[in-house]
Parts: C-alpha cells; sequence; structure tokens
C-alpha cells in the first residue's frame, strides 16, 4: 500500500468516527468540540447568556470527545481540508505544540478579530504565551491554573498541622512519613509542575531541551525518593484516582484550580472534609505555587462562521461576568484581571470547608512561574509518559531517564530540521 493511499486511510477512518459531525454550520450556529464536562458546562451557560444579551438567534452546539481522540480528530480534519471540523475546538496547551510543527498551526489569529472589548493587557501574559507562536495569538486561556496543595481536613486535625504552615517541600515530607501516610498521587506531570515551581521548564525561552538540567533531575530525585519512602503514591487511571481519595489510600494532591472542580463532581462526599493551602517552597521564602495545564478555546481557520464564533469567544473570554461564572461552574481561576478581585469569586466555598478559596488563589497569582511553549512539548511530554513509572520502579534512574528523552527530542527537532 502507498503511503499517501495508508495516510488516507487513516485520515478516513479518523473522521468517521462517531465523534466527528460532518454536517456545516448555518450563519448563527456554531458547533464547539471540547474534551472535559466542566468546560462544556461553561460555554453551555455562556451560550444561553449570550442568546439573552446579545443575539437571540445564536445557537452552539457543544460535543464532548475525549481527549486523545480530540486533537487526533482535528489533526485529521485540517488534513482534509477542513472535512468535520468544529467551527472552535477547546485547545489544551499540552496538545497544542503538535498543530505547530507545520509552521501554520490551521487556527485563526486572534488579534486579526479583537475588538477594544478585549485587550490583551487584561490576561496574564504568561497564560496566554501558551497559546502564542511566531508572534501571533491562537487563544485565550480559561484558567490562570494556580496549582495548590488541596488536602483532607481531618488527618491533619488530629496530626495538629495547618498544612499552609509547613514551609518547604522537605518538611512536608518529614511530616508525612511521621504520619505514615501517603500525602499525593503522582502522574507523570507531576514532574513537569514541580520542575516550574522550581524555576525551571522541560525546554528554554529559546526552543532548546532542558529537561536533562541539573535542577530538572534533582526534582526527579527527590520525587523518586518520596515515592520509595511511601509520602507518594502513583496516581491510578480512570475513576480509581479518586477511589484512593475515597479510601483514604492519600489524604491530598496538588492540583490547579480546576482539580477543585473534579474533587467537586467525582467525590461529593468529602464536602466538608477538604481544604487548600499553598504548595510547600523547594526553599523556604520560595514560590509556592506553580502551573499546570491549561485550555484556549481556538476557532478553526476552515469554519464558515468565524465571525460568529469570534464575536462569542469575545463575550465568554473577554468579561467579568464570563470569568465569574466559569469560577462559580469550575473553580477555573480568571487570568483576567478585571476579574480577580470580584467578591464573587472570594465567597466561602461549602465543598472546601466555606475555606474561600479564591482568595488562596488570588494571593499566588503572582508568583506563577512562567512556561515555554514548543512543537516539540506534546512529543517530550508522551515520552516522559512511556518511561516514568520504570523510574519510579527503579527501573532507570532519574538522570538516565532525562538524558534519554532528551536525546529522543532532539533526534526528532534533527529529523524535522
Amino acid at each position: 500500500m502507498g503511503g499517501d493511499m495508508k495516510k488516507f486511510l487513516i485520515i478516513l477512518s479518523i473522521l468517521m468516527s462517531p465523534f466527528i459531525s460532518v454536517s456545516s454550520s448555518s450563519a448563527g450556529e456554531v458547533l464547539l468540540h471540547t474534551f472535559v464536562n466542566t468546560h462544556a458546562r461553561f460555554f453551555e451557560a455562556q451560550a444561553e447568556r449570550y442568546k439573552k444579551e446579545v443575539d437571540p438567534n445564536f445557537n452552539l452546539t457543544i460535543v464532548e470527545v475525549p481527549y486523545g481522540q480530540l486533537y487526533d480528530q482535528v489533526t485529521a480534519s485540517l488534513a482534509s481540508g477542513g472535512l468535520g471540523a468544529p467551527d472552535i475546538v477547546d485547545m489544551e496547551q499540552g496538545a497544542f505544540g503538535r498543530f505547530l510543527m507545520g509552521g501554520d498551526p490551521g487556527f485563526v489569529d486572534m488579534n486579526s478579530l479583537r475588538t477594544s472589548a478585549c485587550s490583551m493587557d487584561d490576561f496574564v501574559s504568561s497564560r496566554l504565551s501558551l497559546y502564542t507562536w511566531n508572534g501571533i495569538t491562537y487563544g485565550y486561556e480559561h484558567a490562570l491554573t494556580p496549582v495548590v496543595y488541596y488536602y483532607h481536613t481531618e488527618p491533619f486535625e488530629k496530626a495538629g498541622i495547618d498544612p499552609a504552615d509547613i514551609k518547604t517541600w522537605d518538611e512536608w515530607s518529614s511530616i508525612m512519613k511521621e504520619m505514615g501516610v501517603a500525602g499525593m498521587s503522582i502522574t507523570p506531570n507531576f514532574w513537569h509542575l514541580l520542575l516550574k515551581q522550581a524555576g525551571a521548564d522541560y525546554f528554554d525561552a529559546d526552543g532548546n531541551v532542558t529537561i536533562n538540567s541539573e535542577l530538572s533531575i534533582s526534582v526527579l530525585e527527590w520525587m523518586k525518593q518520596q515515592y520509595d519512602d511511601g509520602t507518594i503514591i502513583l496516581q491510578p487511571d480512570g475513576a480509581a484516582q479518586y477511589a484512593v481519595h475515597r479510601d483514604g489510600d492519600v489524604i491530598g494532591n496538588a492540583g490547579a484550580d480546576w482539580y477543585g472542580g473534579f474533587f467537586r463532581d467525582n467525590l461529593p462526599e468529602l464536602k466538608g472534609k477538604m481544604k487548600a493551602a499553598p504548595l510547600p517552597a523547594w526553599e523556604e521564602g520560595g514560590s509556592r505555587t506553580s502551573v499546570f495545564g491549561g485550555t484556549a478555546p481556538m476557532i478553526v481557520k476552515t469554519s464558515k462562521n468565524i465571525d460568529d464564533a469570534y464575536k462569542f469567544l469575545e463575550f465568554a473570554q473577554c468579561s467579568v461576568e464570563g470569568a465569574v461564572s466559569r469560577y462559580q461552574l469550575t473553580t477555573l481561576f480568571p487570568p483576567y484581571y478585571p476579574a480577580m478581585n470580584d467578591e464573587r469569586l472570594l465567597k466561602p466555598d461549602p465543598y472546601f470547608s466555606n475555606q474561600v478559596l479564591g482568595k488562596v488563589f488570588r494571593d499566588i497569582s503572582q508568583k506563577i512561574p512562567k512556561q515555554y511553549q514548543s512543537p516539540y512539548r506534546t512529543f517530550l511530554e508522551g515520552e516522559v509518559g512511556k518511561i516514568f513509572n520504570d523510574i519510579m520502579e527503579g527501573a532507570i534512574s532519574p538522570a538516565d531517564a532525562a538524558n534519554q528523552i532528551a536525546d529522543k527530542v532532539k533526534e526528532e527537532m534533527d529529523f524535522n530540521s
């Protein structure tokens, strides 16, 4: 079978997925694909608000597609000239790199459509940089994604410990060992999360691979030691990741603002039994937060409804009302400065023991670390995922693993240069 025919059949098989809509939208009817229900609920609420306040004839159709499948489908749709593509795709920042490989990612330049109602100065610049390439901004971020330590209150209260008073990760480790519990469940993404807190990244500002820097290796070595000591465990897949909290196998987790919404949706029985605190720092007086994840809706270039799609996104993403609604529905703290001090973000949260969770996010928002985008981030993170469990289980040392990943990414860069 020829290469072109094989590529065609792969694209065809993806486009025939039941999640793909191949029908064209008409004027005022916008099709949006997302990978997460919390975002779907937000977009649904904003569409209702838009119909009432702006255009009563506007219609938004929202389709939820599993994460990996969504971006495979969008890639195939773009390769086919737009067949089956939505008007708007909710683009997770870790997946965006794969669309930069060919130069033109296939999405609309937001600045070309932006009106005076949406100032880039109103956004935390480091959050927009995740969706900016060669000077073009393709999406407006949903969330600041400040990382906090979500924890079960009862075991800490019994031990007489306030997690907010734990100053460093080494102190946290000692306390977990004294309590005899696992304080977190981790995924491969936690290497990146903790590295950003330490002030570094997988790539530098010039796009060079830095995952095998001394700092990066030392962070991974610390994680490996915690795994050996039992203070962290590997996070199970699917619903089991919540079962470890329900069963008391783990008493906390480092997570971004959106993770609070996941707790609410999947562990309603923990209502009133949870709180959040700033992360312990790597060194006393250091940063007590990181960033984790992020998503920005983008308009596909092949859309026949670019203007309608953009007007809706500007209404939802560049407004105080949209930002507040998103936080109320999902706990996504806005990266939008005009909304940060809105009193509706600073109300006691019944799920989190009536803690003012928004204040915790706001107070650490000035220490949000920088993060660098790269066309090779998706590839690199895939390599981390392949080897991460082997690192924790001792099959390969952190240093060897980091160097192996860096070498593979550099080979991929050379291959595509």
